[in-house]
């Protein structure tokens, strides 16, 4: 069953009207005509299934015949903070960490991180990577994308993670630790009702640029409460160091 994204306004009771880019792909790339059944999604949770009523006007009316609600699986948040890497690596992060289930993305500028956006770029970056996210979102099945912020600056980055219980810092600092001693520190359990303790509910998954982190970064990381963390022996690129992170992540959290 085909599967494309609505927005919440355009839902009505149980009519929903798809219109624009969605539209052109039903009508014009995937060729659904009346009757055929689809699958839909809001970005806030919710799943629709329904069958096409009208295609006319270059929209496409569907009747919603059922409603479901996505239920977060591990109830465990996970935001990934990344230096901006040059070409257009970032495009494949934001679809790889999509499908590995990121719920936020914050694209940040370091001090050696060497793409320099201005604003009317970093506008149109957004716009994009949103849309990759998306696009990613639709193709794995997800029905609520994540987040993907503006480009940053590294202190408000630091000021947003300040609610986040567990913050990793990806670096080459020689006081680092393995991610996977982190990651495998025994957790208390509440004698009386076996649940555990202090379990990382926001975890942020910080990956620097080429180059790395400078010391003043890791030192004011340090200052906010990271940790700092490696991968293992070989350095790895920025974007398979975060697809990397949050694949181990999700392993050893999320189950």
């Amino acid at each position: 069953m085909s599967r494309f994204f609505i927005p919440p306004e355009s839902i009505k009771g149980n009519i929903a009207v798809i219109s624009g880019r969605e539209a052109h792909h039903i009508l014009n790339v995937m060729r659904l005509t009346r009757e055929e059944r689809i699958t839909a999604f809001d970005g806030s949770g919710r799943l629709y299934q329904g069958k096409i009523l009208d295609t006319s006007n270059k929209k496409v009316k569907v009747q919603i015949e059922r409603v479901l609600e996505d239920k977060h699986p591990s109830g465990i948040e996970v935001a990934l903070v990344q230096a901006l890497p040059k070409k257009n690596k970032m495009d494949y992060i934001v679809e790889k960490v999509v499908e590995l289930g990121v719920d936020t993305i914050i694209p940040v500028r370091t001090h050696r991180t060497i793409v320099r956006l201005d604003p009317p770029r970093k506008l149109a970056r957004s716009r994009r990577w949103r849309r990759i996210a998306l696009e990613a979102a639709k193709q794995c099945g997800r029905t609520k994308p994540p987040e993907v912020k503006d480009v940053a600056s590294w202190p408000d980055v630091l000021s947003f993670l300040s609610g986040f219980d567990l913050k990793l810092l990806f670096c080459l600092d020689k006081k680092r630790q393995l991610l996977k001693d982190i990651l495998r520190t025994p957790l208390e359990k509440d004698f009386l009702t076996g649940q555990v303790q202090n379990e990382p509910k926001r975890v942020a998954l910080c990956v620097g640029p080429e180059g790395d982190f400078t010391q003043d970064e890791i030192r004011q990381a340090r200052d906010a409460g990271c940790i700092c963390v490696s991968l293992g022996a070989n350095v790895l690129k920025s974007d398979t160091a975060a697809v990397s992170a949050l694949a181990m992540v999700n392993y050893e959290l999320k189950g």
